[in-house]
């Protein structure tokens, strides 16, 4: 195992942040890399010894859950610019890499997963191209990944901690963000999934149903629902690929990370 696998979460990354997140680790493992301010509402000593675990987490990194909620909410303390600047950058991490992973939901479910031709482009942000082309290049960004197991795990491990973040500087009352880029690649990803529908007569159903399997409890971004509302009215046939993507914008990453921490301490037991 490498050292990232064996790191909690990413401090490195988010320096100013790093003195959360070391305390945090043990919560994070058991929350699945969410923040749920609820989680710190009632910490009456459980019964059983798992959720002995999760109280004695949280019981161990509540002084530093109330210093940074303290940090973040007052305009005199210095730490605050830093906080906010990376409390933005994981945002931007998390709305990009939840959009790559909806758009790999969304090839999958039509059959394009693994793709029928390889390529070595992994430029997948270009979706300009068409649908089948889109697919060939995110299954090469794929397969870099994994041919890096190592840049793969921290790279996980960076977006996981940015999960948190981004969940911490919320339940404070720091305002979801606008990601430009991201909201563009999804408008003209899903036009590209229609285009594609419409030429092949394939169903989108199974798009719908892919994305949403996602979203259960989870968090969505509703500045993108409104961004692209016009967008929607205009493409009746793909409304139901839309809201599930929009939905998902923030929230899979999410998903995937408490399935990884699942199987973390699945292993751990």
């Amino acid at each position: 195992s490498s050292f990232w696998h064996l790191c909690a979460m990413d401090s490195a990354s988010f320096r100013v942040f790093a003195p959360l997140l070391v305390a945090a680790g043990d919560y994070a493992d058991h929350s699945g890399f969410r923040y749920r301010s609820s989680s710190f509402e009632d910490l009456d000593e459980a019964s059983s010894p798992r959720a002995q675990q999760r109280v004695g987490a949280k019981l161990k990194c509540l002084a530093e859950v109330v210093e940074f909620q303290e940090a973040l909410r007052s305009t005199d303390d210095p730490r605050r610019p830093g906080l906010i600047a990376e409390f933005e950058t994981a945002q931007d991490l998390v709305t990009k890499e939840a959009v790559r992973t909806a758009m790999i939901a969304s090839c999958s479910s039509l059959g394009l997963w693994p793709p029928a031709e390889d390529g070595d482009n992994p430029g997948y942000q270009d979706t300009s191209a068409d649908l089948e082309t889109i697919a060939s290049r995110l299954w090469v960004d794929e397969q870099l990944r994994e041919e890096n197991p190592e840049a793969k795990q921290r790279m996980e491990l960076r977006a996981k901690t940015a999960s948190f973040v981004t969940d911490f500087g919320l339940s404070c009352g720091l305002p979801l963000s606008e990601c430009p880029s991201a909201e563009a690649m999804l408008r003209e990803f899903l036009q590209r999934v229609k285009e594609y529908t419409d030429e092949t007569s394939k169903d989108s159903a199974p798009v719908k149903a892919a994305v949403m399997k996602e979203l259960n409890g989870l968090r969505a971004r509703p500045q993108w629902v409104n961004s692209v509302e016009s967008w929607v009215d205009e493409n009746k046939a793909t409304v139901a690929v839309a809201t599930g993507l929009l939905a998902v914008g923030g929230a899979m990453l999410a998903m995937y990370t408490a399935s990884q921490s699942q199987k973390r301490r699945n292993r751990r037991e």
